[in-house]
């Protein structure tokens, strides 16, 4: 009886070092991959013409997605395929431009089972709070203007809106479901450089 008591809690332990051996290499993958994507914005400052072409195009497709409300700062890349939403966040492809009116920029991410990773905390915005996202070196800011639940094939949610310039974020609902999406709706507020 000692012997499995033993048994069973030194296979916890190794559980245990496992899923926080797991956790650690992704939060390292996301790093590396933010500091990636802040190492494309970087220019030659003798050179004019070179920062702004790396600054008016970004051919590697690479974001960085930034909430302040829920303490998120999240790398995204073009397209959802599994492999590229086991370590980002990610764009649909089929979706608008960043920062241009009449189009819809679409994130989709994970709800992760890890608070804080991903967009487990993606309910907790509220309307009014802001989205930062940035693309080479400039910055888009996006204030929440609806949050809503829907059916995975109400696709017609994603659409663009006239004379508005979205960032729509979206995820599995409820947690630990993938029954019905998240989206959370943002319009431009204002663009730095």
């Amino acid at each position: 009886m000692k012997r499995t008591g033993a048994f069973l809690i030194f296979l916890g332990c190794l559980l245990l070092i496992y899923l926080g051996y797991g956790k650690a290499e992704q939060q390292s993958e996301m790093q590396e991959l933010i500091k990636e994507i802040e190492q494309l914005a970087i220019s030659d400052p003798v050179s004019n013409k070179a920062k702004t072409v790396k600054a008016s195009s970004n051919k590697s497709n690479q974001w960085i997605l930034t909430i302040p409300e829920i303490a998120l700062e999240l790398p995204v890349l073009e397209g959802t395929t599994p492999e590229i939403l086991d370590k980002a966040a990610g764009r649909l492809e089929s979706s608008g431009q960043l920062a241009r009116t009449g189009q819809n920029f679409v994130i989709a991410a994970h709800r992760s089972h890890q608070f804080g990773q991903f967009f487990n905390r993606l309910d907790e915005l509220m309307i009014g709070d802001e989205i930062n996202i940035t693309e080479g070196e400039k910055t888009y800011r996006y204030i929440i203007n609806e949050k809503k639940v829907i059916l995975p094939d109400q696709i017609e949610y994603l659409s663009p809106q006239k004379n508005k310039s979205m960032l729509t974020l979206v995820t599995c609902h409820p947690r630990y479901s993938d029954k019905k999406r998240l989206l959370v709706f943002s319009e431009l507020a204002e663009k730095r450089d």
